[in-house]
């Protein structure tokens, strides 16, 4: 009895931009819809701060012009700017693992999966092909039961690996996609005085996504290793190197999850703090900016000698003499 190992492993790969295809169009919709909302908000923001300086008060509004220009830089490239940051982190990580990348490497164990080897048939002679050598021991009803159930678990183990690595970069691209669809959204939220966080932790998220494969590439390096020692059984791993293929096994998971939980971890929670100290540091400087915008203002709207009576006031109130002890 012979079968086919084709299930759902492609020879090279799912081609991951090819089944998210729709996605992208759609998603490219979206952020043209969105788009001109923000614009709707910066001009509401331009009246409420004319508003507020036509009542005498101009702390807000070299913010607000800043953040309205840096928010429709924003939005003019912000899909080109992207493309550029991904197609920077990829050289890298062709870089880290020399030209290979994820899908090269999931490739070779792709390869590994669709060739399990075979052990010796009923008659005492290696089956010529190893697929089908592999089925013909698996079906063998004088094969020992414990041993063929043993390569089954073996090798449907290498399967869910497999499988979820796929996932877990089908899952970073839909992401991705999807967060780059609402960015007209929040980068307006970013423009917004009262929703800025909000909009700083979108930034953060967004760039989290675009580094998970250069985690995943770092940990590639030992994935290297692991298939270079499988594939070295020249297809008998099940027999020869079953452990290895199991520890190849539980890396590729580990790899898979492990690393964009802790790089979207410490980008969002430790980016955060990161922003709030920068925030603190530039305060100071913006608020001696706004001062001497309203010092500036007082003086263009003749209240310099206001401020001068004001002045001489508290200086004639402060006392003469020493007190008397």
């Amino acid at each position: 009895m012979t079968m086919s190992i084709q299930l759902f492993i492609a020879d090279s790969g799912w081609d991951i931009a090819q089944m998210l295809s729709a996605t992208r169009s759609g998603c490219n919709v979206v952020y043209e819809a969105l788009t001109p909302w923000v614009f709707v908000a910066a001009f509401g923001m331009l009246v409420y701060e004319a508003f507020k300086v036509f009542q005498g008060s101009t702390s807000s509004l070299t913010g607000a012009l800043l953040r309205i220009a840096v928010a429709v830089g924003l939005l003019t490239n912000f899909q080109t700017w992207t493309g550029e940051i991904s197609s920077a982190i990829n050289g890298t990580v062709q870089s880290i693992g020399d030209g290979q990348g994820q899908q090269q490497l999931m490739a070779t164990y792709a390869s590994i999966l669709k060739n399990p080897g075979g052990s010796t048939n009923s008659s005492g002679s290696q089956g010529g092909n190893p697929v089908t050598a592999f089925w013909q021991y698996i079906t063998n009803a004088q094969a020992a039961v414990g041993d063929q159930m043993l390569r089954v678990l073996l090798w449907l183990w290498g399967i869910v690996a497999y499988a979820l690595n796929w996932l877990m970069q089908l899952l970073q691209q839909f992401l991705l996609l999807m967060t780059i669809a609402a960015a007209p959204a929040f980068i307006g939220l970013w423009m917004l005085t009262g929703t800025r966080s909000i909009g700083m932790r979108y930034f953060l998220t967004l760039m989290s996504l675009e580094l998970w494969p250069l985690g995943w590439a770092l940990g590639n390096i030992v994935t290297k290793q692991l298939l270079a020692a499988v594939n070295s059984t020249g297809g008998l791993w099940l027999q020869i190197a079953a452990s290895v293929f199991v520890v190849l096994g539980l890396w590729i998971v580990i790899n898979a999850v492990f690393w964009p939980l802790i790089i979207s971890k410490a980008l969002i929670s430790g980016g955060s703090h990161a922003l709030g100290w920068m925030t603190e540091s530039v305060s100071p400087v913006i608020s001696a900016g706004q001062q001497a915008a309203n010092i500036a203002t007082t003086v263009a709207s003749g209240g310099s000698g206001a401020a001068v009576r004001a002045g001489g006031q508290s200086l004639a109130s402060r006392p003469t003499g020493s007190p008397k002890v």
